[in-house]
């Protein structure tokens, strides 16, 4: 079902982002649209993690728009989750989330020295 490797996905690149915010003193928002907040932390991060900046926030905001219709479908559309989403697209989607989260686990370790 590959509207949920799309939910997954989401999920995992929203948590790492909270993680990251939380390693670096920035208040951690309870809400899942945290762009803004990326945005106005940037400065607090490794240059690495900045260099990439733009990339992250795209895929952050790809995977924030896709969250309701990964679980919800669309109704006006008449198509269920899983008719949303190709092979390619959660493969894509698949390799971008698992290059954020490795950058994560390698800005999240200086955090834990």
């Amino acid at each position: 079902r590959y509207n949920t490797v799309i939910r997954e996905s989401q999920t995992v690149v929203e948590m790492s982002s909270k993680a990251l915010l939380f390693s670096v003193g920035f208040p951690v928002p309870q809400e899942h649209n945290i762009k803004e907040d990326l945005k106005i932390a940037k400065e607090l991060f490794s240059i690495k993690l900045q260099n990439n900046y733009s990339k992250i926030l795209k895929l952050f905001g790809i995977l924030r728009i896709q969250r309701e219709p990964s679980l919800y479908g669309d109704v006006a559309l008449n198509k269920v989750p899983g008719e949303f989403y190709t092979k390619e697209q959660v493969e894509d989607y698949l390799n971008q989330t698992k290059w954020f989260y490795n950058l994560c686990k390698e800005e999240l370790k200086e955090f834990l020295k």
